[in-house]
């Protein structure tokens, strides 16, 4: 059936399949084709519905298509693989917020922080590691050792003020 519904496309196709993972396989594979999300509508296993959305999804490079994805995992992947498809200054903090996972959250604040260096955005993060380096990130670019302050890591505070120090002798 596979080669039949990809060259014709056609949902009687499917309609007329008994098994209804075949079934869904084959709404998958017409979805693929025309790059279209409402053929995922038609889809009844949950995995299989939210594969078809994360595929056209990233095909199609459309968030709001990630938002149909039921599956917490799959649904935070597809948020993370398209931040990481466009470019940061397309980017909105609103997206980070509905990825699930925490650390792949925090991740996502770090790289849209790297641009707007709002330390407000910095405080939101609740893994420490990701905060200590937004707050780095946002200290070396607006060449603000005050800010070094907030990082709770020795190490990476002291790399801060290191690179400031050397920036600030170099100027």
């Amino acid at each position: 059936y596979r080669d039949v519904v990809i060259t014709e496309s056609d949902l009687s196709i499917c309609n007329n399949i008994q098994n209804q993972n075949v079934k869904d396989s084959c709404y998958s594979n017409i979805a693929d084709k025309n790059q279209n999300v409402s053929f995922c509508d038609s889809i009844q296993n949950q995995d299989i519905k939210d594969l078809c959305y994360w595929r056209i999804g990233l095909a199609i490079n459309d968030m709001a298509i990630c938002d149909n994805i039921k599956g917490g995992d799959i649904k935070d992947d597809c948020f993370i693989r398209l931040i990481r498809s466009r470019s940061l200054s397309e980017q909105n903090m609103s997206i980070c917020f509905k990825i699930q996972n925490i650390d792949r959250k925090d991740f996502c604040l770090v790289q849209i922080n790297s641009l707007k260096l709002n330390i407000t955005i910095c405080e939101i993060i609740l893994g420490q590691d990701y905060k200590d380096q937004c707050y780095s990130n946002v200290a070396i670019n607006k060449n603000d050792t005050s800010i070094c302050e907030r990082i709770q890591n020795n190490i990476i505070k002291a790399n801060c003020k290191y690179i400031l120090e050397k920036n600030i002798s170099i100027n």
